[in-house]
């Protein structure tokens, strides 16, 4: 039993010696693995530091990968250059359109007032040179009444010939030879009488059939007169003399004919025509 002791403990002191050398000797392996290990990386560090191949491979890799980022940031900005380009070409179409119709809308219009112009000038002149020259030949008669009828007649064929009959009956006012002329104005005269007795009997037709509903009509004129609306009244009143049947119906719609946004009715017409005499 005595020597059984000490050899267990000798052995126990054994075991325990060995586990600490073999935890330095693996604390010394790890150690050197690792220094190894570093000094192999570093080696492999400087031979690829080294070697222009590996450099020139990383750097084209390096450039391959910047070249496919630039594309792409190309692509996206030349999509959205072109698409404001597209857009801006449309704006400037739209533009360029609407200046052009406007230019050719302004064109048209200065055209138009040129020629309304041009019109009313040369219907001017006509309306001169029928009074001038009926005048010059004594209104085609000695009669004191009859020079009185046809001055009359002169005032509306100035005021009712369009342009054209105008210029074809100066025609013949101006050619100098007396019978031609006043056998062209009591033809016009005629024709003129003609066409007002028509439309004075259609107006009439028209106001007999209006008459009834002419009171429930009244509260529609109220309001200033146009310039047009007193034209085409006073113009009424000397194609429509007194005597007229249903006088002031008629001449009411014969306003109404000429001037459609006119809504008088025929108290008004007399009112306004009594008021203009008044004046």
């Amino acid at each position: 039993m005595s020597l059984w002791l000490p050899m267990f403990s000798l052995l126990m002191e054994s075991r325990e010696e060995r586990s600490w050398i073999e935890r330095q000797n693996k604390s010394d392996r790890q150690k050197r693995k690792k220094e190894e290990t570093s000094r192999i990386r570093q080696l492999v560090d400087n031979a690829y530091a080294c070697d222009m191949r590996i450099q020139r491979f990383k750097d084209e890799e390096k450039a391959k990968k910047q070249a496919i980022k630039q594309a792409k940031k190309d692509a996206i900005r030349a999509k959205q250059e072109e698409e404001e380009r597209k857009r801006q070409a449309i704006l400037d179409e739209e533009r360029a359109k609407k200046e052009k119709e406007e230019a050719e809308a302004k064109e048209l219009a200065a055209a138009a007032k040129k020629e309304k112009e041009a019109l009313k000038k040369e219907l001017k002149k006509e309306r001169k040179t029928l009074r001038t020259t009926v005048k010059e030949y004594d209104y085609f008669s000695a009669d004191e009444t009859e020079r009185l009828s046809n001055m009359e007649e002169v005032d509306k064929l100035a005021e009712m010939l369009s342009i054209t009959s105008l210029q074809d009956l100066n025609k013949d006012l101006t050619s100098g030879d007396l019978d031609r002329a006043k056998s062209a104005f009591n033809k016009e005269v005629d024709a003129l009488k003609d066409r007002l007795q028509k439309e004075k009997q259609a107006h009439i037709e028209a106001s007999q059939r209006s008459a009834k509903s002419s009171s429930s009509e009244g509260s529609k004129g109220k309001g200033t007169w146009s310039e047009d609306e007193i034209q085409m009244l006073i113009k009424g009143v000397n194609v429509f003399p007194a005597g007229t049947i249903s006088r002031w119906e008629v001449i009411n719609n014969f306003i109404q004919q000429h001037v459609p946004s006119s809504k008088r009715n025929a108290k008004e017409v007399l009112a306004k025509a009594k008021d203009l005499q008044k004046n």
